[in-house]
């Protein structure tokens, strides 16, 4: 049998350090208590706001989103106002996958957020595509291959959380097929560096962190049989960890590594209405007084269609993209109905920032910790991508809301929200194991890897903790508003699921109003 990879990557979507580090200790997660003992680790410092969309590029191309041009799912300056998908091409700087390319390296990436389309280099690959496609399989052969074998081959766009009975027990089953696919390829398909990201995690702590929280508001509410789906969900990856650990070589590299961390979500505000009242932007009403959900018409853009369909003639300011955290000015020649000159940008955004920072939320306190300028928030050359204003919200429980249909304030739609503190942990051959003093920089691990795999490349060895900090608190952005919250930390009730073997993901076939469904109970809608 050919030799086993020298590097391999497992992504736990959304798992923050120090729940992680607690079940471990606790014996709760064998596996990877026994691999953290022989690894470096640290919490991992993700980007501001933390994210998905620009925690993973960030991670695999070494920079922060302003250096490499990746800040959300969305074209956040999309000029008509579109959810337009933004592709893994648009990274304007070379990747970790890039410079292993370059150095001979074979790869296999399976389920890497913001990855599609495939890329170039040699290997296999299955994307993370935001739209439907057949094309996130390379070769397109090995879709047939690991369905022979059980193991998971769907796009993660249709394995999202949907809201229906039963998902937890799929969610069981969507792990299962991702590591008996990645089990079978170590076996059959060997390369030198191999990654698969675990996205059900987050999935699960999105939508079932009251249920396993006896302090979240909401918990009182939960379905009592959801109280240990993220239980089970970490047991399941723990399983998996264990199994894929031990099908691989013992000089290996392993990393370890998460795009953000977790903690309870409680409320949500709709940006909309509060520019509004604020004169900034007008939402269209109808009959009966209630705000028109607006819908796209472009065929190509049947799941997605546009931001709220807001009365753009007389918008000064809108919500830059669903999650994102950020608000664009309405800009005459870069948005197609722009209405703020471009010599009154400045006047219009201090007016605007000064409004914000001024609100207040139902308690009398401030509602934005920070209202941040892209320049300051996102230095680098891509910065023009980027939403003209970062909002940082005073509550880390605080969900800023896109759509306008809806009160002013709610729920969140997601009863956990991310976090700032993520994971790291390496395990490799001259790398001491044993816990660091400091968190370790999103943007520095892909650099920091590469030395250690005795490769110098075109991603920057940078230094190791603390440079989003550095910046983003030089900018005046107060880091504690997004920290992790120790003090929420689920507990371990009751025993997880022990016999998964059976479990099998629903049919194939998922229509596109149910694709458009789970992106919005997602929050990407």
């Amino acid at each position: 049998m050919a030799r086993g990879p020298r590097l391999l990557i497992l992504g736990l979507d959304g798992v923050p350090y120090s729940l992680l580090m607690s079940w471990a200790r606790a014996g709760h997660l064998p596996n990877l208590a026994a691999f953290a003992a022989e690894a470096a680790t640290a919490p991992l410092r993700c980007t501001v706001p933390p994210h998905t969309a620009t925690g993973w590029p960030s991670l695999f191309h070494g920079r922060l989103p302003g250096e490499h041009g990746l800040f959300q799912f969305w074209d956040c300056q999309e000029p008509d106002y579109r959810l337009r998908p933004v592709s893994r091409e648009e990274a304007g700087v070379p990747s970790l996958w890039d410079v292993l390319a370059g150095q001979g390296w074979t790869l296999g990436l399976l389920n890497i957020p913001m990855s599609h389309p495939p890329g170039p280099w040699p290997g296999y690959q299955i994307t993370w595509p935001l739209l439907p496609t057949l094309h996130y399989v390379k070769p397109p052969d090995l879709a047939r291959e690991l369905a022979s074998v059980g193991g998971h081959i769907r796009p993660d766009i249709a394995c999202m959380y949907d809201g229906r009975p039963g998902y937890p027990e799929r969610a069981l089953a969507y792990i299962n097929g991702r590591t008996r696919a990645l089990l079978h390829l170590l076996r059959y398909r060997p390369v030198d560096a191999v990654a698969l990201v675990f996205t059900e995690l987050d999935r699960v702590l999105h939508h079932f962190w009251h249920a396993a929280d006896p302090r979240h508001p909401q918990h009182s509410q939960a379905d009592p049989a959801g109280r240990t789906v993220i239980q089970s969900a970490f047991a399941a990856v723990d399983a998996a960890v264990g199994e894929i650990l031990e099908a691989i070589p013992g000089d290996c590299a392993v990393l370890v590594v998460s795009d953000h961390g977790f903690g309870p979500g409680t409320r949500g505000v709709r940006l909309h209405s509060l520019l509004a009242d604020g004169g900034f932007c007008q939402i269209p009403v109808g009959a009966g007084g209630e705000p028109k959900r607006g819908e796209g018409s472009d065929r190509d853009l049947e799941i997605h269609g546009t931001l709220p369909d807001l009365i753009w003639e007389r918008t000064q300011a809108y919500m830059a993209a669903p999650g994102s955290f950020g608000v664009n000015l309405n800009l005459e020649g870069r948005q197609r109905r722009g209405t703020v000159p471009r010599a009154q940008r400045d006047r219009v955004l201090a007016r605007l920032s000064g409004f914000l920072a001024g609100l207040e939320d139902p308690t009398g306190g401030p509602l934005f910790a920070a209202v941040v300028p892209a320049e300051e928030a996102y230095a680098g050359p891509f910065q023009d991508r980027a939403p003209d204003l970062l909002l940082v919200p005073a509550d880390p429980a605080l969900m800023v809301l896109c759509d306008i249909a809806g009160p002013m304030w709610s729920e969140p739609g997601q009863t956990g929200l991310h976090r700032l503190e993520g994971i790291w942990m390496l395990r490799a051959p001259g790398v001491a194991p044993g816990p660091r003093g400091e968190p370790m920089a999103v943007e520095a691990v892909a650099g920091h890897l590469l030395s250690v795999l005795g490769i110098v490349g075109e991603i920057p060895l940078r230094a190791e903790t603390g440079l989003a900090e550095q910046a983003l608190r030089a900018a005046g952005l107060p880091l504690d508003a997004w920290a992790d919250d120790a003090s929420c930390l689920l507990e371990w009730h009751g025993a997880p699921v022990a016999d998964r073997t059976g479990l099998q993901p629903e049919p194939a076939e998922v229509t596109a109003a149910e694709i458009r469904e789970r992106m919005r109970r997602m929050g990407y809608l």
